[in-house]
């Protein structure tokens, strides 16, 4: 989540670009990449589901944020996660 928050997808660094045939690539992989952690994390909490279903919203609202070219909406949202202490949420 951290480096989302800090590279949006109209800031990718020139060397993740070598990588890639372009920033929608990265992009898509950034967030197959949380898509897929989530979905690991998720089942384990068991006492906070009203934290992990907020989790759920943040990941949805910074997709569409990102979606609609408001990078810096969803860098903000990309945070709010980062911060959120998860590991207390088993």
């Amino acid at each position: 989540m951290l480096a989302i928050h800090t590279y949006s997808p109209d800031q990718y660094p020139s060397w993740r670009l070598e990588y890639y045939n372009n920033a929608k690539e990265i992009f898509d992989e950034d967030m197959s990449e949380v898509v897929d952690l989530w979905k690991k994390i998720k089942p384990k909490i068991k006492k906070n589901l009203e934290d992990a279903e907020l989790v759920d919203q943040k990941i949805n609202a910074m997709f569409i944020a990102f979606k609609q070219g408001d990078n810096e909406e969803g860098c903000d949202i990309a945070y709010e996660i980062f911060d959120l202490d998860i590991e207390k949420m088993r």
